[in-house]
């Protein structure tokens, strides 16, 4: 072999090397930030299932979605008692409530804008719940 050769051979070496070393970094990096986002999401769909079932004075929540959506006059009502539940999450930072009406409009209530979000929860009416929680 020649001196080149020989040179060539150790630099493939070096440059396979580094591609492995990376290619492992990159996979256990992004390793657990995958493990905070599927907490995260379960504890939004979680979330979204509590409210879907929770009752509100002598009514249930879904009671509360269908007036909302169907007139504005049980939305500050509806958007009391989610802002209210959002404040027992300690370990999130900001959560956002969503309410898509079938008949058309939605409702928001919360801060965050961004983050790991719930499955959309399809009611009995047809209207959409969604939660979205923002990490601390």
């Amino acid at each position: 072999m020649k001196k080149g050769q020989i040179d060539m051979f150790g630099l493939v070496i070096i440059v396979f090397l580094l591609v492995v070393i990376a290619t492992f970094s990159l996979f256990f990096l992004s390793f657990g930030s995958s493990e905070r986002d599927v907490y995260y999401s379960l504890k939004a769909n979680n979330f979204a299932n509590a409210l879907s079932k929770a009752s509100i004075e002598s009514s249930n929540f879904e009671a509360l979605v269908l007036s909302c959506c169907s007139s504005t006059s049980g939305c500050p009502s509806l958007l009391d008692f989610v802002e209210e539940k959002f404040e027992s999450l300690n370990d999130v930072s900001s959560a956002r409530f969503e309410l898509d009406c079938y008949f058309g409009g939605s409702h928001s209530v919360g801060e965050c804008l961004e983050g790991i979000a719930s499955e959309s929860l399809i009611l009995q009416s047809g209207d959409a719940v969604k939660v979205i929680l923002c990490r601390k």
